[in-house]
């Protein structure tokens, strides 16, 4: 989460003075990973502390049309790594790496031997991610990708963050989570880059994406 000066956190502290606002936030949500579902969570509690509603835009069917689409434009290059495997992680070297590792040696062989044992902590660390959204987290899921602008009728404002929503990479970039739909307040709360090296080709894209933004932050310098 942002500091406590920074504009993202201002951003939101406005929006406790006047009328109750109905706001939005604009995260990753079909991600599990503790952190990511804990940030949303915290995020969203406290807007409700300021006195405003929220909810969580649910991103499913966002991410699948993402997908889909880069599939089309380019089929054979969906499944390839962004960078290819150095020589030094050749099959041989991974061997050896597992043989000298001990806690890797010894994940390997449960996977072998005991695979429901295995299997078993990550299923449940699963479940535990979707009982968590369900219970704790109020999710928007009616969202279509083909109809975001929409959801302008329905909130005030808009959130975007944490995490490396912002991410530059390009099999992540998504203008989605930049909230380029939105045409109300949008604010910015610590999402992060992922990086220092923002891509020259993609720094035009970002200035107009980033452009029109009531308050500002992000967790890279």
């Amino acid at each position: 989460m942002g500091k406590h000066h920074d504009p993202g956190f201002k951003g939101i502290q406005y929006l406790s003075q006047g009328k109750q606002m109905k706001t939005a936030t604009v995260t990753w949500t079909t991600y599990n990973n503790y952190g990511t579902l804990l940030q949303a969570y915290a995020l969203q509690q406290k807007l409700l502390q300021l006195g405003h509603q929220n909810e969580i835009l649910c991103d499913d069917k966002v991410l699948k049309a993402f997908w889909l689409e880069r599939k089309k434009a380019a089929p054979s290059e969906v499944k390839k790594p962004a960078v290819a495997t150095p020589t030094k992680y050749s099959a041989l070297l991974r061997a050896a790496h597992v043989l000298t590792s001990p806690a890797k040696a010894e994940r390997v062989l449960l996977a072998r031997t005991n695979r429901e044992k295995y299997e078993r902590p990550y299923y449940e660390s699963q479940k535990a991610c979707d009982r968590f959204r369900n219970e704790e987290l109020n999710i928007y899921r009616d969202v279509e990708p083909e109809t975001l602008e929409i959801l302008n009728e329905r909130y005030d404002a808009f959130i975007t963050g944490s995490d490396q929503i912002w991410s530059v990479f390009e099999n992540i970039f998504n203008p989605y989570y930049y909230l380029d739909f939105a045409t109300k307040r949008k604010i910015a709360y610590a999402p992060c880059m992922g990086t220092d090296q923002i891509p020259k080709a993609l720094e035009p894209e970002l200035r107009e994406l980033l452009a029109d933004y009531y308050a500002l932050s992000a967790r890279d310098d």
